[in-house]
């Protein structure tokens, strides 16, 4: 995405990668290997895919001029690779809404580190929609809550939660670099950290079944190269409080695709949580884009009555 593509198209193509990462748990859920093993394939064909897009249009890394950054970029691949290897480990022990509701604890700290470090203004009405939001992500998974679940479980899912916020900072932090090659190169980190990881742990060599290739591409060209391209490239030109809030919506689209595709019910909780998270969302970005077209309208009663004085 060039500097001209407008917010409409931004935010467009963000809710897309959300929607995409929102099927993850029920494309995995077909592919029988280990969590690391899943995410290796996961980043490994997603960043093929992208490096390949990037250097077959001629592309470079440019390490040299944006030094830097691309050691942002390398820090956020990393904790991606972290936050998926974590988070598909504790959805073993606690399940897909735990481990998402653990997950998504991360967006408070997104929302703090929007005020610390990018020094933007945490409005009245950002915190309403923020704190909208959350409600709904509590009521998404109240039923799950009240179920006795592993602590080991949980410590995984708050670990994912740490790498995860840590992962959108870093982004952020990186400015200049191209969208294309900034995503190649963040998934490319994410997969050697996996790589790292998994060779640790001895589960570097494994077989892969015929009948679950379908799954595995899905998940590592369309759910990863395609998502994270969306995500990376939009995330940088979006406030960071937007972020933490809208970032509902993947959990959102977890919780339905889950409803759909694998038969899990939704309670009337689930339900009224789903309708606030998309809530708080619109809540978010509709209040900037009003005061947006208010103040170019008065820029525009103030030319005209300007050319009109002139006149007089």
């Amino acid at each position: 995405m060039g500097k001209k593509t407008s917010i409409s198209n931004i935010y467009f193509a963000y809710i897309c990668s959300l929607l995409l990462f929102g099927t993850n748990g029920v494309l995995a859920s077909h592919i029988d290997l280990q969590s690391m093993q899943i995410v290796l394939l996961r980043t490994g064909i997603g960043s093929l895919c992208l490096v390949a897009l990037f250097l077959a249009e001629g592309g470079r890394f440019q390490m040299r001029k944006y030094r830097k950054s691309y050691g942002f970029l390398t820090l956020s691949g990393s904790m991606m690779g972290c936050s998926w290897m974590l988070l598909y480990e504790a959805y073993r022990f606690v399940g897909v809404s735990i481990a998402s509701l653990c997950m998504y604890s991360s967006l408070a700290l997104v929302m703090a580190a929007s005020v610390l470090l990018f020094k933007e203004t945490l409005t009245r009405h950002k915190l309403m929609a923020f704190l909208v939001a959350c409600l709904g992500t509590v009521l998404v998974n109240l039923s799950a809550l009240t179920e006795h679940r592993s602590a080991h479980g949980i410590m995984l899912g708050m670990c994912a939660c740490a790498t995860y916020a840590a992962m959108i900072v870093s982004a952020k932090l990186a400015s200049g670099i191209p969208d294309l090659e900034k995503s190649a190169w963040q998934l490319l980190a994410a997969f050697l950290t996996t790589a790292v990881f998994t060779l640790l742990k001895g589960e570097l060599v494994f077989q892969i079944n015929v009948h679950e290739l379908g799954w595995i591409l899905a998940l590592g060209l369309l759910n990863t190269g395609v998502g994270c391209y969306f995500y990376f490239s939009s995330i940088g030109g979006l406030p960071a409080q937007n972020v933490a809030i809208c970032d509902n919506i993947e959990l959102l689209s977890a919780i339905l695709s889950s409803s759909i595709f694998l038969g899990e019910h939704l309670t009337k909780p689930q339900i009224i949580g789903a309708v606030l998270i998309v809530s708080g969302a619109i809540l978010s970005v509709q209040r900037k884009r009003a005061s947006q077209r208010f103040i170019q309208t008065r820029r525009q009663g103030k030319i005209v009555l300007a050319k009109v004085a002139e006149k007089s």
